[in-house]
């Protein structure tokens, strides 16, 4: 693994990245170079970054970028009257990643669809992670009444739910958009130029929701199985899609839930719970397809 630490110790790319007025600790230019070096410059040597004048300006270039995000996150977070969350940086750091990609794919053409979907997979890992947190044992006692399992799962759901509205507002997002579409920094940002990105902010967020309730579910079913073996579904399903339906997250989140719940209602016995889960996650892909339909043209809204 590349040595960011003695990199900086021995001389590497630090004066490039204080900036000033940065908001950035130490640990987040920490997590941007080691997301460039992961994702541009794999198999790197100590010595051959000493000398690497793109990988310096590469991560300084996304240094400045991500101050900015901060910045963005920062104010996000003083109207909501909230701390940032702690991490934050590096979840947008997964779903962003490097910005001479994004820029890249904005600047020649390339297919910007194709650009946000790549992200989104990548992002599900860190959703899945963050629900997995949630769950602090692998499966319930069979014999615990479905109600209270389905009130637990709705504390669980609400919470994460929670997290993910604060921390990925479609306003916020629009604003990290119009940064990379118009390559400008955060303050030199027009309204009417964050405003064009909206539309696009909206899909994004959709996704993002999408993979939420269907990393959730597919977690219900290891978590829950001995209760859905022997016909608890229903209940559990019916309370969770309420809580989709009622927060409003996105239309097709009720149609999605309703899809992933269908992986379970084979089940026979516990034990093929890690089957169906797996079938219920594998409708990632399609619940994101479905959220991010139309998203070039949502993208391009507004002509450059």
């Amino acid at each position: 693994m590349f040595d960011y630490k003695k990199y900086l110790a021995e001389g590497g790319i630090e004066s490039k990245l204080e900036i000033r007025g940065s908001v950035l600790t130490k640990n987040d230019r920490k997590a941007i170079a080691s997301m460039v070096i992961e994702e541009s410059y794999q198999g790197i040597t100590l010595t051959e970054a000493k000398t690497n004048e793109s990988l310096k300006e590469d991560i300084a270039e996304n240094v400045i970028f991500y101050n900015d995000v901060k910045l963005i996150l920062l104010e996000e977070a003083k109207k909501q009257q909230r701390p940032l969350h702690e991490g934050v940086l590096k979840d947008i750091l997964t779903l962003l990643g490097g910005i001479k990609d994004a820029l890249t794919a904005t600047k020649v053409g390339k297919d910007i669809t194709g650009w946000i979907r790549s992200r989104m997979s990548k992002f599900a890992g860190a959703i899945g992670k963050k629900v997995d947190g949630l769950f602090k044992s692998d499966q319930i006692n069979p014999g615990t009444d479905v109600k209270k399992v389905a009130s637990a799962l709705a504390d669980k759901f609400q919470s994460v739910l929670s997290w993910l509205v604060k921390t990925f507002s479609y306003e916020g997002i629009a604003k990290l958009f119009a940064m990379i579409r118009y390559r400008k920094r955060g303050k030199n940002l027009t309204d009417e130029q964050i405003k064009c990105m909206k539309p696009a902010a909206k899909k994004t967020v959709a996704a993002i929701y999408a993979i939420l309730v269907i990393a959730f579910i597919a977690k219900i079913g290891l978590f829950a199985a001995p209760i859905i073996a022997t016909g608890g579904l229903p209940a559990l399903q019916a309370t969770i899609i309420a809580l989709v339906t009622k927060a409003g997250v996105w239309g097709g989140a009720k149609l999605v839930a309703g899809k992933a719940f269908s992986a379970f209602s084979a089940m026979k016995k516990a034990e093929d719970a890690a089957k169906y889960a797996k079938q219920a996650k594998a409708g990632i892909s399609d619940g994101v397809g479905e959220a991010l339909e139309g998203f070039d043209a949502a993208w391009n809204v507004c002509p450059l």
